[in-house]
């Protein structure tokens, strides 16, 4: 082989290695932007999606995003998230759009930060730093410690597995003869109803009892679903779970009848338990309703002798109608005897 030919042959491949060099180079570049694109559409999308969550969960709530988002930039109007990297060009930006309910907000930005959490507070959607989030869930939570009186609606908060259960019927609608603090009172509200103050006083009671206790919430109406129980075992009591079961209480709407008996067969059926707290207002309307058969029924399911504290809802005032004022005495004399079969201790608000 000549020595031109060998030059012209060493020329052609350099220039295939160039080629090859600047097609690979070129590859890795818009694949890295293909990644990053789509990263930025996944996070769009699932901010989307978790704002959707926020406004279908009742009461306050705070959610955090699961990974790492210090390399992006956030920006939360009414109608759309932005997702960018700072510096890139506006054509580089993922927007998403989406519909809020009649009357609701949504606002914030978190830009180069490791966390990001939505919040829902009242109708507003907002995007913040997680740890400022979790600073407003701890100031609430310390205001009503503050603001509170000890134990459960007055009655001391003993027991080390303990299950509250919470009367949401429809008759949680009305005006309580319990006392709300005045922090806790919200102008949307209906005022001081008694499902306002349930709220309160769990609350409260989360505030006052210590780390290393466990607890659920059963809330119930004419039926339990899976969403008005907090847990279907018990929880350890720390600061995590203390938060979560303080956002679970907020919101609830009554709703429907009484079936005191299932509300007591599932607190009764928690491991180990040993102290129930029983809010009603002692009138059941779904499956026991006789009184009688009812209390045979906690005895035959309290075995094990746990405690039941039993708080009535309402007050018996002397204008009362006579059939109104016969309901609540009957009620009255169920809670009490409730009580007074299984070591617990019963409340009634007085007029």
């Amino acid at each position: 082989m000549n020595k031109r030919a060998v030059t012209t042959m060493m020329m052609i491949l350099e220039i295939m290695i160039v080629l090859i060099a600047a097609y690979s180079i070129f590859a890795i570049a818009s694949k890295f932007a293909s990644s990053e694109t789509t990263n930025k559409i996944i996070l769009a999308d699932d901010i989307k999606m978790m704002i959707d969550t926020l406004i279908g969960t009742p009461g306050e709530a705070v959610v955090q995003y699961p990974e790492n988002v210090s390399k992006y930039t956030f920006i939360l109007s009414s109608s759309s998230i932005s997702v960018f990297i700072k510096g890139e060009g506006e054509q580089k930006k993922i927007l998403r759009y989406f519909s809020l309910p009649e009357g609701y907000q949504a606002f914030g930005a978190v830009e180069g930060r490791d966390t990001l959490c939505l919040g829902k507070e009242q109708k507003k959607i907002i995007l913040r730093e997680c740890a400022k989030a979790a600073a407003i869930v701890e100031d609430t939570l310390t205001k009503v410690a503050s603001s509170s009186s000890s134990g459960f609606y007055g009655i001391p908060l003993t027991g080390e597995r303990i299950v509250f259960v919470v009367d949401r019927s429809g008759s949680m609608e009305f005006a309580s003869g319990w006392d709300l603090p005045e922090i806790a009172q919200n102008a949307e509200k209906a005022g001081n109803r008694e499902i306002d103050v349930a709220e309160w006083q769990i609350k409260s009671a989360l505030m006052q009892l210590p780390d290393g206790k466990h607890f659920s919430i059963v809330f119930f109406a004419d039926t339990i679903e899976k969403n008005m129980i907090f847990s279907p075992a018990f929880t350890e009591l720390n600061a995590e779970s203390r938060a979560k079961a303080s956002k679970f209480v907020e919101g609830w709407k009554p709703f429907g009848g009484t079936d005191l008996h299932t509300a007591l067969k599932k607190a009764l059926a928690y491991e180990g338990v040993d102290t129930i707290f029983l809010l009603s207002d002692g009138s059941p309307s779904v499956d026991v309703t006789d009184p009688a058969e009812l209390l045979l029924k906690v005895r035959g399911l309290n075995q094990h002798g746990a405690k039941i504290n039993t708080i009535g809802t309402f007050v018996i005032k002397s204008d009362d109608p006579p059939e109104r004022r016969e309901a609540k005495e009957k009620g009255k004399d169920l809670l009490q005897k409730l009580a007074a079969e299984n070591s617990g201790v019963f409340v009634l608000p007085e007029e």
